[in-house]
């Protein structure tokens, strides 16, 4: 089930389980993953770190961190967790074609319902992977007994 939110992913709770889209290169250079690296520089040194540790690196499909809350596999930030969604490869110009971002995107989501806990997102792939929303909307729907809060960044 999708719960959309207007406003800003920040006035999410303090205690949500935060995932956003990521490239499997370690890098948090643009759009809000910027602002995930500035919230959670804890959550970034352990992304970076995971995805500089070849050849164990994060693959496509997968997700970042067990998403149960008070699990030490947790990428604790500063004020919450983060579950990094790895659906494209690269980033920028190196960006995934869409339909690998789509079932990368299938495939990491399913690893991440698996544990239970409500997921809060702002609208996933649509920024700087430049995938149509409704596509990654789709994929969230094929998960009915999962939660997830999306927040559109629309004013209240």
């Amino acid at each position: 089930m999708i719960v959309y939110h207007k406003g800003s992913l920040w006035d999410a709770p303090k205690d949500s389980v935060f995932a956003h889209a990521c490239n499997c290169k370690g890098v948090w250079g643009s759009g809000i993953a910027v602002e995930f690296k500035e919230r959670f520089p804890g959550a970034f040194s352990v992304y970076e770190t995971l995805c500089r540790q070849a050849p164990r690196r994060p693959v496509l499909g997968t997700i970042g961190a067990k998403p149960t809350r008070g699990d030490a596999s947790y990428m604790v930030g500063d004020d919450g967790a983060v579950v990094c969604l790895f659906t494209s490869e690269g980033y920028g110009p190196d960006v995934d074609d869409v339909p690998t971002i789509v079932d990368s995107t299938r495939r990491a989501i399913a690893k991440a319902v698996r544990y239970g806990v409500d997921l809060t997102m702002p609208k996933i792939n649509s920024g700087k992977f430049g995938v149509p929303w409704e596509l990654t909307e789709a994929v969230l729907n094929e998960f009915p007994d999962a939660t997830f809060h999306v927040y559109t960044g629309e004013d209240a």
